[in-house]
């Protein structure tokens, strides 16, 4: 049987409303203090979608077989990209995508959300391929060993049930987790490395007044079994026995997990690694990174690599990160 949350999200709770006032061709907004003009939409023929309404003319979007995403410009001067779900067995999963997206374009700037909002759709799109692909290759899953490393550090500090429901990086959110008072965007580097790559500009540059960490892992990937080694899937059960007790989050857990390619499979014992070192930045207005503000006219997004070295000076303990001491 297929686990599904009974908690629903805020824009699931708008269509319901939409749906039970039998408004077809209505929306209604999301979140009276967003940033941003996101509306749940239910279309003529009943369809739910996500409207977002901006001052920016919204890039062309390419073809989805599931969603069908439309522009227009609006009688306001304004544009309008919709996107509206094909396939109604694919409600739940397309209630997630719509909220990930309305939640993390907060720390957008007005001008750049429609752009941000098309290359979400299209990491979205990346996910579900790779994990329809098979296994994970060893890039992604040194990728979900860091992320599924700091989240066992924050175990200890957080709520469990509310470090599993912030766990973000599943859903291809610009930070992996967004925790109780803070934002956590984990990273996994090699014993050599000299620095950290930085996949988007989202990723350190967020809105004034919002706490965000970077978590380094420096993580070794070995051939064989020796002394302080794990493999992916001994991780993974060790997490799952963290959360034994809360069947919720538990559950959960295993939800992402599939969402990101992963399955219990004999290949995941196969690869071990070693934790040399983790450690925690605090992104504070002197970090070194590229802001949004920054880039030239014309450029809409930017990768990087960020220096280790450099880093050094913002170093922070979790504890402190999380609970502000």
């Amino acid at each position: 049987m297929t686990w599904r949350s009974t908690i629903m999200t805020p824009i699931e709770h708008a269509w319901l409303a939409l749906e039970t006032m039998a408004e077809f061709g209505g929306a209604r907004r999301l979140g009276a203090e967003s940033r941003h003009d996101f509306y749940a939409l239910l279309d003529a023929e009943g369809r739910r979608g996500l409207l977002l309404i901006s001052t920016a003319r919204p890039p062309n979007p390419p073809a989805f077989d599931a969603v069908h995403i439309s522009i227009g410009e609006r009688s306001d001067s304004r544009w309008s990209l919709t996107i509206r779900l094909n396939v109604p067995g694919l409600s739940s999963v397309f209630a997630e995508l719509c909220q990930s997206i309305a939640n993390s374009s907060e720390g957008i700037a007005n001008a750049d959300v429609p752009s941000f909002v098309v290359s979400r759709l299209i990491k979205w799109r990346e996910l579900l391929d790779a994990a329809s692909a098979g296994t994970l290759g060893l890039q992604a899953l040194r990728g979900l060993v860091g992320e599924l490393i700091v989240m066992r550090e924050c175990l200890r500090i957080v709520d469990p049930p509310a470090v599993v429901d912030g766990w973000l990086g599943p859903s291809g959110a610009p930070q992996d987790f967004a925790l109780p008072g803070a934002l956590l965007e984990a990273k996994a580097i090699r014993p050599t490395a000299v620095s950290i790559p930085i996949s988007s500009v989202a990723q350190l540059d967020v809105a004034p007044g919002v706490r965000l960490f970077l978590a380094v892992v420096t993580l070794a990937s070995l051939q064989g079994e020796a002394v302080d080694t794990f493999s992916a899937a001994s991780l993974v059960l060790d997490l799952r026995s963290r959360l034994k007790a809360f069947p919720v989050a538990s559950a959960e857990f295993d939800a992402r997990l599939r969402r990101v390619g992963y399955d219990d499979l004999p290949a995941y014992d196969a690869s071990q690694f070693r934790i040399d070192a983790i450690r925690y930045y605090q992104i504070l207005p002197d970090f070194p990174m590229i802001r949004r503000s920054q880039l030239p006219d014309g450029i809409l997004e930017a990768r990087y690599d960020l220096s280790y070295a450099a880093c050094g000076p913002f170093e922070v303990s979790l504890e402190d990160g999380l609970l502000g001491h």
